[in-house]
C-alpha cells in the first residue's frame, strides 16, 4: 500500500503496475508468435505492442528514476516504513535484470522462429511439385 508522501511507497506502486503489464505482455506475444512471420507481424503490425514498446520504454525510465532516487536517499523520505528501501533496491535490481534476461530471450525466440520458419518452407516445398503427390517406394509388397 501507497504511504502518504512516502516517494519509495509511491514508486514500487508505479513499479508494480509495470510489472504486471510485462507480464500480460509476455503471454500476449506468446499466444501470437507461432511461427516467423507471425513473430514479425506481430512485433512490427501489432499495436498492442506498439503500445507496450512504449510501456517498455516507460518502465526503463522509470528503473532510472528509482536508481537515482535510492541513490540520493529520497526513497526513504516522509512517512515510510522501514523497508522501503530494501525493498525497492530488490526491486530495481529485479527490475534491470528482467530487462536483461527479457532481451536475451526476445532475440532467442526470433531466432527460433527463424529458424523453425524455415524449416516449415522447406518441408512444404520439398512435399509440393507442381500439383503432383509423391508416394514412397517401399521393398514391401
Amino acid at each position: 500500500m501507497s504511504y502518504g508522501g512516502c516517494k519509495g511507497s509511491q514508486w514500487l506502486m508505479v513499479n508494480t503496475l509495470f510489472c504486471i503489464t510485462h507480464i500480460v505482455a509476455a503471454f500476449y506475444l506468446a499466444m501470437q508468435s507461432k511461427s516467423w512471420n507471425e513473430t514479425m507481424h506481430t512485433l512490427c503490425h501489432d499495436p498492442w505492442i506498439a503500445a507496450y514498446i512504449l510501456v517498455g520504454i516507460g518502465s526503463f525510465v522509470w528503473l532510472g528514476i528509482g536508481t537515482g532516487w535510492a541513490a540520493s536517499g529520497e526513497m526513504e523520505n516522509g512517512n515510510c516504513p522501514d523497508n522501503i528501501g530494501e525493498l525497492s533496491s530488490s526491486s530495481i535490481y529485479c527490475g534491470f535484470a528482467f530487462f536483461g534476461f527479457a532481451s536475451f530471450g526476445l532475440c532467442l525466440a526470433v531466432l527460433l522462429s527463424l529458424c523453425l520458419g524455415r524449416k516449415e518452407e522447406q518441408d512444404e516445398k520439398t512435399y509440393q511439385v507442381s500439383g503432383g503427390s509423391y508416394y514412397a517406394a517401399t521393398d514391401k509388397v
